[in-house]
């Protein structure tokens, strides 16, 4: 057995070796807890992601992630990082997934066959992972085994190869602040979106500032100068300034004007921040790293990293901010039902009276509007 550790997949998907590569599973063996769990233990595929000590890095079947352990994974940030900057390179190759923190992280071993297991998860989501495997997740939470996202290898590869071009060009940005952004993003998490999708795009202007501005006398005419803004740390006046230099189009200018005043905004005053703000500034991130491709001479990743928030018709998305009323759900889409566990108040509850110590609570909203009626009239 190798000793490994683990970035579990949140929410859960499969990594598979091609279309082909079915799991035959049922909703009757999901409610029982007798699927057959092999499968979830295989590693589907090794690829090179370019780890010290020329190890691969595993994509098994669970949609996990696994790396032999190794001197240079030396805490749990170490890992975290370590998993975050191959999904960086994914994300801008093409292939959004959410981000590792410490809730994922799992150590576990590897067999020779190319099976393996969780044995010391450190969060939820790695235990949740562990117990799909172990037949130990019960029905409510285990539906989500049927049918869930499938990722083949050939996408993984292809995401890999192109992303990995310009994110290792991107020493300054940090791999986590990248890929949280759009994770937040994906899942209407619009404040954490603009929040770590601003921080990373400061981080690639930086690197436009420094590689591609204070590189080129031309811009600044003598060493003095250069030295002068060497000091300069105000972000929007480096945009300024690169926008002058003609290094930002005014395509991109504007995207970075809209995102830093969505961003300040927030900063100031709080609040909420929309969805429309959060895209943008992931739009300008993305642009913004173009640009410095384009400046350096790496392929473009243009803007698929966006594709994610597109082509939902807006009658088809739901605002966060407001509940959703029964009426309102369209039930036909609904495949499968599971009867609740009754508690006091619901209909048919037929317990046992005797055992409630619960606190009664007693519905006031007449009197308030009674009290209300009255401040008003005696107002007038």
């Amino acid at each position: 057995m190798f000793s490994i550790v683990i970035s579990a997949p949140n929410p859960f998907y499969l990594y598979v070796r091609d279309e082909s590569d079915e799991w035959q599973i049922t909703i009757k063996e999901i409610n029982e807890g007798n699927y057959d769990a092999l499968k979830l233990h295989r590693v589907s595929f090794f690829l090179d992601v370019g780890l010290e000590y020329g190890t691969p890095m595993g994509f098994a079947f669970d949609g996990s992630m696994l790396v032999p352990r190794n001197p240079s994974l030396k805490s749990a940030d170490d890992a975290i990082d370590c998993f975050n900057r191959v999904k960086a390179a994914l994300l801008l190759g093409g292939l959004q997934l959410d981000q590792t923190t410490s809730s994922e992280l799992a150590f576990g071993d590897l067999s020779d066959l190319g099976y393996f297991r969780y044995t010391d998860p450190h969060g939820s989501t790695a235990l949740l992972n562990r117990a799909f495997g172990e037949l130990g997740a019960g029905s409510l939470l285990s539906i989500v085994l049927d049918k869930p996202r499938r990722i083949t290898k050939n996408e993984v590869e292809g995401a890999f190869k192109s992303g990995s071009l310009v994110f290792s060009n991107l020493s300054r940005v940090n791999a986590a602040f990248l890929v949280t952004a759009f994770s937040c993003a994906a899942k209407h998490e619009h404040r954490s979106a603009l929040i770590f999708g601003w921080v990373a795009l400061e981080q690639v202007v930086e690197h436009l500032w420094t590689d591609c501005f204070l590189s080129k006398k031309d811009y600044f005419l003598s060493e003095n100068r250069k030295q002068s803004l060497k000091k300069l740390r105000n972000v929007s006046q480096k945009i300024e300034m690169l926008r002058q230099s003609e290094i930002l189009s005014d395509k991109a200018y504007t995207s970075l004007h809209v995102a830093r005043k969505a961003r300040n905004k927030f900063a100031h005053n709080g609040g909420q921040v929309s969805r429309e703000d959060a895209v943008e500034c992931l739009k300008a991130l993305l642009i913004a790293i173009d640009i410095y491709s384009e400046q350096r001479g790496i392929p473009s990743v243009g803007l698929a990293p966006l594709s994610v928030f597109q082509g939902k018709s807006k009658e088809k998305q739901t605002d966060e901010n407001t509940a959703v009323e029964a009426g309102a759900i369209d039930w036909s889409d609904v495949k499968y039902w599971r009867e609740i566990f009754k508690i006091p108040g619901d209909e048919n509850w037929a317990g046992d009276e005797e055992k409630l110590d619960g606190i009664l609570l007693k519905d006031v909203s007449a009197e308030i509007k009674a009290t209300n009626h009255s401040k008003k009239m005696g107002g007038v």
